[in-house]
């Protein structure tokens, strides 16, 4: 194959071209009964958040874009109606490690970073 040609079939296959696109966005699947979570493409202001094929979780990026910055890994994002699908900022809100995520959910405090 040429090199003229192999630079057109790059061209047609790329991005939305290709028929295999989805639109950028992904789906992990989870063991046992729990619900998948979706994976967009990642914005390159918030790169350093992404997977390294360039994923991020939605819930996250919807936090993050709403704060102004990436956000660390330790972060955590809760479900306040506990529906990892409905990733609407009111429904969200951000903690600064897991450890006070679940403190939260269990006795109330400490308060969230942000709140949606």
């Amino acid at each position: 194959m040429s090199e003229e040609r192999k630079q057109v079939l790059r061209e047609q296959m790329t991005g939305s071209q290709n028929p295999a696109w989805k639109g950028g966005v992904t789906y992990r699947k989870r063991k046992g009964n729990y619900v998948s979570v979706r994976y967009v493409r990642c914005p390159a202001e918030f790169q350093s958040m992404a997977r390294k094929d360039g994923y991020v979780m939605e819930h996250r990026l919807v936090v993050a874009r709403a704060i102004g910055r990436p956000l660390a890994r330790t972060e955590a994002v809760h479900h306040v109606n506990h529906d990892p699908l409905d990733n609407r900022p009111e429904n969200l809100m951000l903690f600064p490690s897991n450890a006070a995520h679940k403190l939260y959910e269990s006795c109330g405090e400490p308060k969230p970073l942000w709140q949606g």
